[in-house]
Formats: C-alpha cells, structure tokens, sequence
C-alpha cells in the first residue's frame, strides 16, 4: 500500500515497489477533477509535474499479485489503474499510446 502525499504518484509508489520492479500508471483510468485541470492550465504545470506534486485525486495505492485483483477492486471499490512490470522502482505514466517516463 502507498498513501499517496507530497511526492504524489510519481515519488509515493517506487518506496513500495520491490527490487526489479516499476509501476506503469494507465492515464485516463479515473477522473482528474477539474481543480487539478484549472491548476495545471492556470500555472502552466506539466502533466509529470503535476502527478509528481499532486495525488491527482488518487489518496491510496493498493499493489496486489494480478490473481487477486479482481478481488481487491470487489472489496476496495477501486479502480485498476496500471500494473507491475519489471524496472528499476520507478513510475512511467501511460497516456494513450504515449509513455512519458520519470525516474
């Protein structure tokens, strides 16, 4: 688990990943709320910046194996918002067919 604060998506999650791992977090998967769309277009916050400060609206993580999935998002009530794949303990953010990576 990862409660997501300072550090937001970007920072919050490695410290949970194990060695070898990273996240892939699938952009689009739940909805940004119009505050965080105002901020970044008012300050002109980049998209990286902006998971990177900001929880975009994501408070807790939850990492299961993929065979309890299913079962997690039954009991959360969350959303699957990316997966696990071999990395350095990073975060890549997947937008469409675009992938911006920040380490």
């Amino acid at each position: 688990m990862a409660h997501i604060t300072g550090g937001g998506l970007i920072d919050n999650i490695p410290r949970v990943l194990p060695e070898g791992t990273a996240a892939e977090i699938k952009l689009g998967t739940w909805s940004v709320s119009t505050l965080f769309r105002l901020l970044a277009s008012a300050a002109k916050i980049d998209n990286e910046e902006l998971h990177q400060v900001f929880n975009m609206g994501i408070g807790m993580v939850l990492i299961v194996a993929e065979k309890d999935a299913k079962k997690a998002l039954q009991l959360s009530g969350g959303k699957l918002i990316g997966r696990i794949v071999k990395g350095e303990r990073n975060v890549t953010l997947v937008a469409s067919e675009k992938k911006s990576k920040r380490e």
